[in-house]
């Protein structure tokens, strides 16, 4: 996931080049993490929407002291950011953009709320960002929106043994297009809108939508069509949803496994499928 990239690049070569200590868990748990953060006084920390989400939710959250935490890096809405820095008392909150083949931007904690709150920030020192029309590439004026290309000193080589996706996704030039949408204001910064790309943001996790579409097929006998699109939800962001061809189901919420959610296990990364609330009639019924 990006998280690779974004933790490689640019969580831990600061503190490193700063002589900081880095508190690391061996795996993401929300109250290990509050108690790492109340015994090491922790002034900085990054994470998931999910994850502050789950903090939050957590029975015990409030018996900790977080006031540490200075300064915290979140992607997800506005209301996320907004949640966290009055919830969880973090003075500093900021958003950013990142992608696992291209890095990506972040805000400044002195900039103004409403830069940190509506902006990625500008881009990193040693990389570029141009915003491309996606089907004639011609590069968009300020406050034009487009889809995202990145050059710099963290975007990637190339795809392992992939020539032909490497030749696909980086242009002559050295920029690798994110399939992510998004303008770049007067000022350089950037504002992120959606993705063009049919990938699913699950927890921080990149999930195809295809990959689990096939799963489906071959698993279920009695499936003959499937259709996978994003369907948002508190904790996870997206989630993978299925319709059937007459579009029936209900609505079983992850994380919730009273619920009966469908486990589908997709290669290396495990993904959980919830059936829509409701029939749907028409294709453009169903949510984007």
């Amino acid at each position: 996931s990006s998280d690779l990239i974004g933790g490689s690049c640019a969580a831990v070569p600061t503190p490193v080049a700063l002589g900081c200590t880095m508190v690391i868990p061996k795996y993401y748990e929300a109250e290990r993490v509050m108690q790492l953060i109340e015994r090491e006084r922790c002034v900085a920390r990054t994470g998931m929407p999910a994850m502050y989400i789950m903090e939050m939710n957590h029975p015990n959250f409030g018996t900790y002291d977080l006031s540490s935490i200075r300064t915290a890096s979140c992607t997800g809405t506005v209301e996320m950011r907004e949640e966290i820095r009055d919830r969880m008392g973090i003075p500093y909150v900021m958003s950013a953009f990142s992608s696992t083949e291209a890095g990506g931007t972040h805000g400044h904690w002195r900039e103004p709320w409403e830069l940190r709150a509506n902006t990625c920030g500008r881009p990193y020192a040693g990389t570029e960002i141009e915003i491309r029309d996606p089907e004639t590439g011609e590069v968009m004026p300020a406050g034009e929106a487009g889809e995202i290309f990145i050059r710099g000193w963290w975007t990637m080589n190339g795809y392992f043994k992939q020539p032909e996706l490497t030749r696909k996704t980086m242009d002559g030039r050295g920029f690798v297009r994110t399939g992510d949408r998004a303008f770049i204001d007067a000022e350089g910064y950037l504002h992120f809108l959606g993705r063009y790309k049919n990938m699913l943001r699950v927890g921080g996790e990149n999930v195809s939508a295809e990959e689990v579409e096939a799963v489906l097929l071959q698993d279920a006998v009695d499936l003959h069509q499937s259709l996978v699109i994003a369907g948002l939800f508190q904790i996870l962001g997206d989630a993978p949803q299925r319709l059937d061809p007459a579009g029936a189901g209900l609505v079983r919420r992850l994380l919730q496994p009273e619920a009966g959610v469908e486990d589908v296990d997709v290669g290396l990364q495990h993904v959980e499928v919830a059936e829509l609330e409701r029939p749907l009639d028409h294709a453009e019924e169903a949510p984007e």
